[in-house]
């Protein structure tokens, strides 16, 4: 008889590697904005599907990659950028962070996550997108009203005629019925 004994090794827990985004806003106007509100896109290089978060009023928004034991052996890759929304005197950073992960087993049965970014190893991933915030101030802060300057004056006049009317007609009718 031959017996072999296997021990039994349970599955291992489950990781999750975090991507912090610092956001800032140098403001070089008379006009001021801050680091909140700004979308940021963590795309799946491999399968086209991303995920967006939006910076909070600190600046800050984060991205949390979940791994499993089914993950062992695999390298994703990710790219991580700025949305550019289009604001008014805005200038986007265009930079694209290239993300790669790498999931192995520990001789303790443990995952282990080998991170690189931009091909460089990184403990962390924290990355930093600065825009430059700028409105002339010669020009008008637009107000979202886009009615032609001649609007109020006609309405004033209009105004004005209709309570002429109404009086002459006031009139006229308390003539006749008194």
């Amino acid at each position: 008889f031959n017996n072999t004994y296997i021990p039994a090794v349970p599955d291992p827990e489950d990781i999750a590697v975090s991507v912090t985004v610092n956001k800032t806003v140098n403001n070089t106007g008379d006009s001021s904005i801050g680091p909140g509100g700004f979308r940021f896109v963590l795309e799946d290089t491999a399968t086209g599907l991303n995920v967006s978060k939006e910076s909070n009023e600190a600046g800050k928004a984060g991205f949390t990659l979940p791994f499993t034991a089914a993950d062992i052996g695999k390298t994703y890759t990710y790219k991580l950028s700025e949305i550019n929304e289009g604001m008014a005197g805005m200038t986007y950073d265009t930079t694209v962070y290239n993300i790669s992960v790498s999931i192995s087993l520990s001789e303790d049965h443990e995952l282990v996550a080998f991170v690189t970014m931009n091909g460089k190893t990184a403990e962390t991933l924290t990355v930093d997108f600065v825009n430059t915030y700028y409105i002339d101030p010669s020009e008008p802060i637009p107000t979202g009203d886009n009615t032609g300057i001649y609007f109020w004056p006609v309405m004033m006049i209009a105004s004005g005629a209709a309570c002429w009317i109404l009086l002459r007609a006031e009139k006229r009718y308390k003539g006749i019925y008194q």
